[in-house]
C-alpha cells in the first residue's frame, strides 16, 4: 500500500495538466489580460486592490540587499511579517528577473500539489474519475486562479491543508507503519507546518486546535463503538507527528505588522469594556484572555482599512456567554457569505463589482456542494466515514475565521482553502446520491 501511495505522485498526469494550466493561465493574466485592462492594472502584471504591489517592492528592496549584503546578512523568512516576500526575493535574486511571473512556476508548483493532494484523498471516498470530476471547480474557479496567478499567501497555506488531508488518507491506507512510511509522515508532517507557519503561522494553533477536537471526536465515537469508527495505532502516530511538527515550528517567533499576529496586539476598546470584561472574572484567567485576544483580533480588522464589505461591526464580546450566542449568526457569515444580497452591490475596490458578480456564481456552487456533505456522510462506505468527518477541521477553521473576521471580502479569501475542500467532498456526496437514484430506477424497472 505504501509503494501505491508513492507511486501515485510518480504517475499522476492530474499534477502535470494542473501545473501547466495553472502556470499558462497565471502567465497569460499578468503578461496579457491585465496589461491591457488598465483599470484593474497596478503594473508588473498585478492587479489593483491586494497587497501584491507591495509584496513585490519588497521583494526587490530585499532582493537587491542581498546582491549587496549577501545572503546570511540580509535573509529573513519573513520580513516585516511577510513570507511570501522571502520566497519572491530569492527568485529575484537567483534568476536577477526582478518582475513577478518569475514566481509563477513556483505557484503553478504548488497548487498542483494541492490539486494532487486532495484528489488522493477524494479517491479513497470514490473512484479517480469522479475524484477528477470532484475537483474541476477547485481548478477552474476565478477565485482559484487569483490565488496562484498573483502573489499570493493562500496558495501556501492551500497546500499544507490538502497535504495534511493527504497524509491522514495514507496513513489510514497502510496496514502497519514501517520506518519508510513513518519518515514520509514526518516529512509531510513538517513540511505542511512550515508552508503554514510561512505566510500565517497562526494556523498552527488553529490546526492544532482543529485537530485534537477531530481526534477526541473519533475516539468518543471509538469508545461507543459506532459502526466505521475505529481508530488504530497508525492513527495515534499521525496524530502526534502533526501535533509535534506544528507546536515545533509555532516555537518559531514572527514578527509583524500586519495580519492576525499583529491584530492580536492591537487594543481601541475604551475603559468600560475592560471594566465589564473585569466584572464577569475573566480579567487574568485563561479564559479571560482568550477571550480578550479573540476580542482585539476582531477589533483589528475593524480597524485595519475601510471597507465596503464589513458586517456586524458593532459586536463584541464582553463575556463567553455573548461569544456563545454569536456562535449562530458566526457560522452563518462563515459558510453563506457574500450573501445574495451582496452579490450586486457596488464595489469600493478596483474592479470590485467585476469580483461580486463573480463571486454570485462561486457562491452558488457553493450552496449546491455543501449540502452534499449531508448527503456523503450519510451515504458513504463504513470505513470512509472517518476520513470524511476529517472535514470538521476545515469547518473549525472556517468558525474561528468568521467570529474574528469582519470583513467579507477577507474571509472569502482567506477561508477559500477550506471551502474548496469541503465543496469537493460535497460533490462527492450528490455523486452518491445519484448512484443511489439511479439504482432504484433500475431496481423498479426489473419488477424485483
Amino acid at each position: 500500500m505504501l509503494s501505491n501511495c508513492v507511486t501515485y505522485w510518480r504517475r499522476s498526469y492530474l499534477s502535470t495538466f494542473v501545473f501547466f494550466y495553472a502556470l499558462s493561465i497565471s502567465l497569460f493574466l499578468q503578461l496579457v489580460f491585465l496589461p491591457l485592462v488598465s483599470s484593474l492594472h497596478a503594473g508588473d502584471g498585478l492587479l489593483l486592490g491586494g497587497d501584491y504591489s507591495s509584496f513585490h517592492r519588497a521583494a526587490v528592496f530585499m532582493a537587491e540587499r542581498l546582491d549587496s549584503l549577501g545572503f546570511f546578512a540580509s535573509f529573513t523568512f519573513h520580513p516585516d511579517g511577510q513570507g511570501p516576500v522571502s520566497i519572491l526575493a530569492l527568485h529575484y535574486w537567483v534568476t536577477g528577473i526582478y518582475k513577478p511571473w518569475v514566481f509563477l512556476p513556483f505557484n503553478a508548483f504548488l497548487f498542483s500539489v494541492s490539486v494532487t493532494a486532495l484528489h488522493f484523498v477524494l479517491s479513497q471516498v470514490v473512484t479517480k474519475k469522479i475524484a477528477v470530476m470532484c475537483i474541476i471547480p477547485m481548478v477552474f474557479l476565478p477565485s482559484s486562479i487569483m490565488i496562484f496567478g498573483q502573489i499570493h499567501k493562500d496558495v501556501f497555506s492551500l497546500a499544507g491543508l490538502c497535504l495534511i488531508f493527504y497524509l491522514w488518507a495514507f496513513i489510514n491506507e497502510l496496514i502497519d507503519i514501517s520506518w519508510r512510511s513513518f519518515i514520509i509522515v514526518l516529512v509531510i508532517s513538517f513540511s505542511s507546518g512550515f508552508l503554514f507557519w510561512l505566510v500565517r503561522p497562526y494556523l498552527l494553533k488553529i490546526f492544532i486546535l482543529s485537530f485534537f477536537s477531530y481526534f477526541l471526536f473519533l475516539m468518543f465515537l471509538s469508545v461507543l463503538k459506532f459502526k466505521g469508527f475505529r481508530l488504530r495505532f497508525n492513527d495515534f502516530i499521525c496524530f502526534f507527528v502533526l501535533i509535534i511538527s506544528f507546536i515545533s515550528w509555532d516555537f518559531l517567533p514572527v514578527n509583524s505588522n500586519k495580519g492576525l499576529s499583529s491584530f492580536a496586539n492591537y487594543v481601541s476598546f475604551d475603559d468600560g469594556y475592560f471594566d465589564s470584561l473585569e466584572n464577569n472574572g475573566f480579567d487574568s484567567s485563561i479564559a479571560g484572555e482568550v477571550l480578550l485576544k479573540i476580542n482585539k483580533t476582531r477589533n483589528g480588522f475593524l480597524n485595519y482599512k475601510d471597507a465596503g464589505s464589513n458586517i456586524d461591526t458593532d459586536i463584541n464580546f464582553t463575556s463567553w456567554l455573548e461569544l456563545i450566542s454569536y456562535i449562530p449568526r458566526s457560522l452563518q457569515i462563515g459558510f453563506f457569505s457574500p450573501f445574495p444580497s451582496m452579490w450586486f452591490s457596488e464595489g469600493r475596490s478596483p474592479g470590485g463589482d467585476l469580483m461580486r458578480v463573480i463571486s454570485a456564481f462561486e457562491m452558488m456552487y457553493f450552496y449546491f456542494s455543501l449540502f452534499g456533505l449531508f448527503l456523503v456522510i450519510w451515504l458513504c462506505d463504513r470505513g470512509k466515514k472517518v476520513l470524511v468527518c476529517s472535514l470538521i477541521i476545515c469547518g473549525m477553521i472556517i468558525f474561528i475565521y468568521s467570529l474574528v473576521i469582519t470583513n467579507v471580502g477577507t474571509l472569502y479569501r482567506m477561508r477559500i482553502g477550506a471551502l474548496h475542500i469541503m465543496s469537493s467532498f460535497g460533490l462527492c456526496g450528490w455523486y452518491y446520491f445519484y448512484k443511489l437514484k439511479v439504482y432504484r430506477c433500475f431496481y423498479t424497472r426489473n419488477g424485483s
